[in-house]
Order: C-alpha cells, then structure tokens, then sequence
C-alpha cells in the first residue's frame, strides 16, 4: 500500500510506494527523490503512529482527530 504524509498545509507531500521507493512532491510537482533517506522513512512511521494515537484518542472520529492535530500545531 502506498503511504502518503502531507506536511506544512500540502506544501510537501512525501510518499513511500509499495516497492520502498521514496519521494517527495513540492506543491503537488516532483521535488525530491528520498531513495535510502532513512530518516525521511521513521519519521514517516512515527507520524503513522502518532495519527493512529489520535485516532484511537478520538475515538475514530475523523473530524475530532483532525480537530486534535490541528490544535497543536504551532
């Protein structure tokens, strides 16, 4: 399954195809191939981890979780 992390708004938007491949999009256009950026892939995992968190904080509600997220960004 492909996983997609939109970051800053969906400024960035970085994505982990089903064959590990990574890369980023800058405003919805090719910006950076991530191919063996271990970083860019755990932190993927821990925001995974965190929204799932969230989720289950809220209760699965999606709009609460949202609201939740939001609330503390800076």
């Amino acid at each position: 399954m492909t996983q997609r992390v939109e970051l800053d708004g969906g400024k960035y938007t970085v994505i982990r195809e089903n064959d590990g491949r990574m890369h980023a999009l800058r405003y919805g256009e090719p910006w950076r191939d991530l191919v063996g950026d271990n970083l860019i892939y755990w932190l993927m995992v821990e925001i995974a981890v965190l929204n799932g968190a969230v989720m289950k904080a809220c209760g699965d509600d999606v709009e609460a979780a949202k609201a939740t997220i939001e609330s503390q960004r800076g």
